[in-house]
């Protein structure tokens, strides 16, 4: 005679281990509902959690002129300006951002341009984010040759010389 009890145990111990499954991928957040730096750029927000960077690159065109690219972001409740500066003062920018906005440096406002790039690409400009109340943050900026594929179409819409 032919017993059934191991056939259900085995689909009972399956049926638990799904269970568990599920109920464990359930608790797990999502990696999609989390900010990234999904480019070349860099990302790094304030120790007071109210600005961060996102993506933020340096773009080198073949005269030496540089292109602040990426976004800054208001995580707070509050009304923020947001100030970006370099040692050598080549960059000096002032952005007011309303709670929870967002400025993306390439659409929402004039592009910053450094008329010289004091390090080389491939190395990191230190660019200080600074916000309203005086937390400051100083941020390696990667500078990217501009005359990468990847770039190229961005210094054609400045309508600047590039290298081929």
């Amino acid at each position: 005679m032919f017993s059934t009890q191991p056939v259900r145990r085995r689909l009972s111990a399956l049926a638990v281990a799904g269970g568990l499954i599920v109920s464990v991928a359930a608790c797990a957040p999502a990696q999609t509902a989390h900010y990234y730096g999904a480019s070349d750029g860099t990302r790094v927000a304030l120790d007071s959690g109210t600005l961060e960077v996102i993506n933020m690159m340096v773009v080198v065109d073949s005269d030496g002129t540089g292109y602040l690219l990426g976004a800054v972001h208001n995580d707070s409740t509050q009304d923020h300006t947001a100030t970006l500066t370099t040692q050598d003062g080549s960059l000096n920018e002032a952005y007011h951002i309303p709670a929870g906005g967002t400025i993306n440096l390439s659409t929402d406002t004039e592009i910053p341009v450094l008329d010289t790039v004091s390090v080389p690409s491939g190395a990191n400009l230190t660019v200080t984010l600074s916000d309203s109340a005086g937390d400051t943050h100083d941020i390696p900026v990667p500078v990217l040759e501009g005359s990468l594929p990847e770039y190229q179409e961005f210094l054609e819409t400045q309508n600047l010389p590039s290298e081929a």
